[in-house]
């Protein structure tokens, strides 16, 4: 026997009318009916968050990897000293008001980051 049919026995040795027990027992079941529908959207809001928890995150590592291949080229180089003292020397050529000759010396930097070759052959380690 079920939990609403021990209900409707004891209720109905209590001398409730038949009417009253039937509109007793729908109500019951409406409202764990109800009871039911609430447990199941709260797991849902928690899967929801699960869920968006992980695609936020995952959103954050794709921005942070993305294009990286492109990049690596620039950001891994074994030895960019000359890179950093042309990039010095710009600097300070500009402060001194040399114009034309910052002009060089910015053009051999894009020279420089256009040839992945030149690049490679400048800052590469030196072999003792």
């Amino acid at each position: 026997m079920n939990f609403f049919g021990c209900i409707f026995e004891v209720l109905c040795n209590t001398f409730f009318s038949v009417a009253m027990l039937e509109q007793l027992l729908t109500s019951m079941k409406v409202m764990s009916q109800q009871m039911m529908v609430h447990l199941l959207l709260r797991c849902c809001r928690v899967i929801g968050l699960y869920v968006s928890l992980v695609l936020v995150i995952g959103r954050f590592v794709r921005m942070w990897l993305q294009g990286l291949s492109f990049r690596i080229m620039f950001v891994e180089l074994p030895m960019p000293d000359f890179l950093l003292k042309l990039c010095l020397d710009i600097y300070l050529v500009r402060e001194c008001g040399e114009l034309k000759v910052e002009e060089d010396l910015f053009a051999q930097l894009l020279f420089l980051y256009r040839s992945p070759e030149t690049l490679i052959k400048v800052t590469k380690q030196k072999v003792d």
